[in-house]
C-alpha cells in the first residue's frame, strides 16, 4: 500500500497505476491514499528530500 499510495500522493493517476496493478478497485486506490497519510514512512528523509 505504502508504494501505491506513494505514487498517489506525488500525482499519479489511477489509470496509470491501473496499467500495473489492474487487479486494484477505486476502493483499493483511494484506500492507499488514506493509508499513506495516516501512516508515513518513518527514520530518516533521503537526502534528495533534505536538499530540495
Amino acid at each position: 500500500m505504502q508504494r501505491i499510495g506513494g505514487c498517489l500522493v506525488r500525482g499519479e493517476t489511477f489509470d496509470v497505476l491501473r496499467e500495473d496493478y489492474p487487479y486494484l478497485t477505486d476502493e483499493d486506490l483511494n484506500f492507499a491514499q488514506i493509508y499513506v497519510k495516516a501512516y508515513p514512512i518513518q527514520g530518516r528523509p533521503k537526502l534528495d528530500e533534505v536538499y530540495n
